[in-house]
């Protein structure tokens, strides 16, 4: 048995979850590929802290404004689509793992409304004319998938490691229950043949003193 590993949301992870920017990091445009995953990584993080209130978080401004960028959107559209088609794989392993997120998926996106309404309106007249509610709404529950659903695909490797811990523990039990049964069952048998090797030796033995008396005279020691 093979320890098993998911990597189906390796692509969404290395895309979303960088490492992320801060108001000390010093980002110059034109913004790069690297520059926009960690901007959107900061802001999912952001989102899954409900103790603060996103827009108040220290580098959410600049985060933002790095994914709202033109060369951040031209970046992220084409890659919508992969994006989803790995999420929908990982729907069908979980469901397959009777692992049912809905419940939970539901209620995360179910905030986004509230964190993109206050985002909404905080936001300057530029940031609104280069974005649209819609679209934030839309990454914020894109993000809140790809968060919820790595938690459950960690959740699920934790099983099927925990699985496997189990299974080759009783392995190495049914495996040393067998060497102690041969082990038990080769003393035995060794046993067995020092008994009859003694015994033999005692039958010889006897006879050869019943034998030596007959010939010295003693008729009742001779065979009969």
């Amino acid at each position: 048995m093979q320890k098993t590993f998911l990597s189906i949301f390796a692509f969404m992870l290395a895309l979303f979850f960088g490492h992320q920017v801060s108001a000390q990091d010093e980002v110059a445009r034109p913004y790069t590929e690297e520059n926009c995953s960690k901007a959107t990584a900061a802001l999912a993080e952001m989102q899954g802290q409900d103790e603060k209130s996103w827009s108040s978080q220290d580098g959410s401004e600049k985060a933002y404004e790095i994914w709202a960028s033109p060369e951040c959107v031209k970046i992220r559209e084409p890659r919508k689509l992969d994006v989803v088609k790995d999420m929908d794989k990982v729907v069908a392993l979980l469901a397959q793992n009777n692992i049912d997120v809905s419940r939970d998926l539901d209620a995360e996106i179910a905030k986004c409304d509230t964190y993109v309404n206050e985002k909404w309106s905080n936001a300057d007249a530029k940031f609104r004319s280069q974005n649209s509610k819609a679209e934030l709404k839309e990454t914020c529950a894109l993000n809140a998938r790809i968060a919820l659903y790595s938690k459950a695909l960690n959740r699920l490797n934790r099983n099927r490691q925990n699985s496997y811990d189990a299974d080759m523990a009783a392995y190495e039990r049914a495996k040393q229950e067998r060497l102690d049964k041969i082990a038990a069952d080769q003393a035995a048998y060794e046993a067995d043949v020092a008994a009859q090797k003694k015994a033999h030796a005692e039958a010889m033995a006897k006879w050869e003193r019943e034998a030596k008396l007959c010939r010295s005279g003693k008729r009742e020691y001779c065979a009969k």
